[in-house]
């Protein structure tokens, strides 16, 4: 069952290579930073364990991800759809 709060959250995914439709939406990486910024600044107002655990995994994440674009980036893929 989907979330009833899902309806308030739009995001505008990209669709397509940028090199072949430009860019014309956003990349995971870029929703994982502004849930970090989020709660970096809900931290700073009101600070607990949760919220540095929840920001530690997300950086987790976005490194993982940043990994894998280097992988590609090495590997002469990236910006194509081919492993």
């Amino acid at each position: 069952m989907e979330n009833p709060r899902f309806k308030y959250i739009e995001v505008q995914w990209q669709l397509g290579l940028p090199s072949e439709t430009g860019t014309n939406g956003c990349y995971i990486e870029d929703v994982i930073e502004y849930c970090m910024a989020k709660l970096n600044e809900m931290n700073s107002k009101v600070p607990c364990v949760e919220n540095r655990f929840a920001i530690t995994k997300l950086n987790e994440a976005l490194q993982a991800l940043k990994y894998r674009e280097g992988d590609r980036r090495s590997r002469g893929v990236i910006g194509t759809l081919d492993h």
